[in-house]
């Protein structure tokens, strides 16, 4: 009985972990409606900036962003990059905070990773899995330059697109997204969200 009990303490240890992680970079995540009935995720990448995947964003008016209070404010497109599936956005809240950015290079494969997101209907959601597949600089279908391959194996949310990887120190690795890949999700390091914003 002390084995399972200790098994217990230890997996609901790796529960709170996980939540605490998340927390730090849930005012950092916010919903983006710029497609007809599914929102996507951005992220709050620096003052007024918002970073998401470019592949969800079918408007360029009428954009909106949900912050994590649930408050709605209005949003424009300041550039957009579908050779690497990257859009910008320019939104100001006091409400949101620039999370801390972690060196996607570092990465191996086999480690833990979370992917959050936020939903306009079901609000923050998060999927954990790990770094499947590492790979050194590639050049996406279409032509854009992407420093580092990233591919996940975890189940990615269809309104968590855009949003953001995150490590388990609740540090921000890059951007998700399904589009670069028809059979699993792939990861945008921070590096080249840097150079395309």
């Amino acid at each position: 009985m002390e084995n399972v009990s200790g098994i217990t303490t230890t997996l609901q240890s790796l529960s709170d972990d996980l939540g605490h992680t998340l927390e730090r970079v849930s005012t950092s995540v916010v919903a983006i409606d710029a497609r007809r009935y599914l929102s996507s995720s951005g992220v709050y990448w620096q003052d007024g900036v918002i970073v998401t995947a470019a592949h969800t964003i079918k408007q360029t008016e009428g954009i909106s962003v949900l912050l994590p209070s649930g408050q709605r404010i209005p949003a424009s497109l300041t550039g957009m990059d579908p050779t690497t599936d990257l859009a910008v956005l320019r939104a100001q809240s006091s409400e949101l905070s620039v999370p801390n950015f972690a060196d996607a290079s570092r990465l191996k494969v086999g480690h833990l990773v979370m992917a959050a997101g936020r939903g306009a209907q079901r609000g923050f959601n998060a999927a954990l899995g790990i770094v499947g597949v590492l790979g050194s600089a590639w050049r996406s279908l279409r032509g854009g330059l992407v420093d580092q391959f990233i591919a996940l194996d975890l189940e990615l949310h269809p309104a968590a697109a855009g949003g953001a990887l995150v490590d388990a120190r609740g540090s921000v690795l890059g951007i998700t997204t399904p589009a670069l890949s028809r059979n699993f999700p792939l990861a945008l390091p921070a590096s080249t969200v840097i150079l395309k914003s």
